[in-house]
């Protein structure tokens, strides 16, 4: 069985601050499932460790920027984006563990800042290019993984999955 994961929970020094924050969970999976790992923030050209980046409603759209020196992201991480989902069209994927609150990876929890000091909440934008490209893949946050109904819930999903798309 295929899986995307976001590299930083596989133990990949990735993340903007360079630690590692690896997920037990992944380790335990490892004889069952096949791991594609994927890290848009350092696909896309960014370094380690670097500057965090935020997401902002910019009118109807969502911009994606740098904290401290404001350089817009967005438009480059959207056709990364499109370009990555084109490379694992073929792999088969069946779900796909995404980092939590992550500007690229989150979601329904990222931080959205607002110019009226107002903040709201929503997905990553490479988990936004997931769920619009394939709608019925299952997809868990690192955080649901410790409630082992949910993980198990996530994995029965995954296998549907699978069978459904073998047919």
């Amino acid at each position: 069985m295929m899986m995307g994961v976001s590299a930083c929970l596989a133990g990949e020094r990735v993340r903007y601050d360079g630690k590692l924050r690896p997920c037990a969970w992944l380790r335990e999976q490892a004889a069952n499932v096949e791991w594609c790992l994927v890290c848009p923030e350092v696909e896309l050209g960014l370094g380690v460790p670097r500057e965090p980046i935020e997401l902002y409603r910019d009118g109807d759209g969502i911009a994606l920027r740098t904290v401290h020196s404001a350089q817009e992201l967005g438009e480059a991480m959207r056709a990364w984006c499109e370009q990555k989902l084109e490379a694992l069209e073929g792999l088969g994927l069946c779900g796909f563990v995404l980092r939590a609150r992550s500007p690229s990876c989150g979601v329904g929890n990222v931080p959205i800042y607002r110019d009226d000091s107002n903040l709201e909440y929503g997905d990553g934008l490479f988990a936004a290019a997931l769920r619009r490209r394939w709608p019925s893949l299952p997809l868990i946050l690192d955080e649901e993984l410790s409630d082992p109904q949910r993980a198990e819930a996530f994995l029965r999903a995954a296998r549907a999955y699978a069978m459904a798309a073998q047919r």
